[in-house]
């Protein structure tokens, strides 16, 4: 039996390579066209730089907003960008999302991110359900301050009572002491 080496699917829309690509082939012209009809969707990407045998992760990104619309066209551009001479491989994930669905490529690409922790990555992304945590966190933080100055407050009462009760019998006792003194 023959292995497939090149695409695989995983739950019906999410395209991946298993090796990683090596960024010459965007550069080819044969090779180039058919990746760009390969690539011509939305998704996520990863470049390597590959030494001795083993690849590190040097960048996590994302296509499919601004001028970036498809992998393809991202790639390409970092052939020429900061990152040129960084990475000579990558793996692409075609993920075709509508519009609408287009936040959760960055919550993709921020899971990658923080799991990996690549280098030329320099912005730590916010997950979407790391948002709601912390507002969770926040609202927790308020209710606790809340309490604090809740506890604060009746303690202070009470050292007010203790106050007044020590007070009143310290002056009962001098009364006592009062009485108890003969006058001659």
């Amino acid at each position: 039996m023959k292995k497939e080496k090149k695409k695989h699917l995983i739950r019906s829309s999410i395209q991946y390579d298993r090796k990683p690509i090596k960024k010459e082939w965007l550069m080819e012209k044969v090779l180039s066209k058919k990746f760009k009809q390969l690539l011509e969707d939305s998704g996520v990407y990863i470049l390597y730089k590959k030494r001795r045998k083993k690849y590190d992760i040097v960048y996590v990104g994302i296509a499919g907003f601004g001028n970036y619309k498809t992998l393809f066209t991202r790639l390409r551009d970092h052939l020429r960008d900061h990152l040129k001479r960084k990475w000579d491989c990558f793996t692409a994930f075609t993920i075709p999302v509508s519009e609408k669905k287009k936040r959760y490529l960055k919550d993709i690409e921020g899971l990658l991110i923080r799991a990996t922790e690549p280098p030329e990555n320099k912005n730590t992304p916010i997950i979407l359900e790391e948002r709601n945590y912390q507002r969770t966190i926040e609202k927790i933080m308020r209710e606790q301050v809340k309490s604090i100055k809740g506890i604060r407050k009746n303690l202070k009462k009470e050292e007010k009572l203790e106050q007044k009760k020590v007070k009143r019998k310290f002056i009962n006792t001098i009364n006592k002491k009062k009485k108890n003194i003969k006058i001659f």
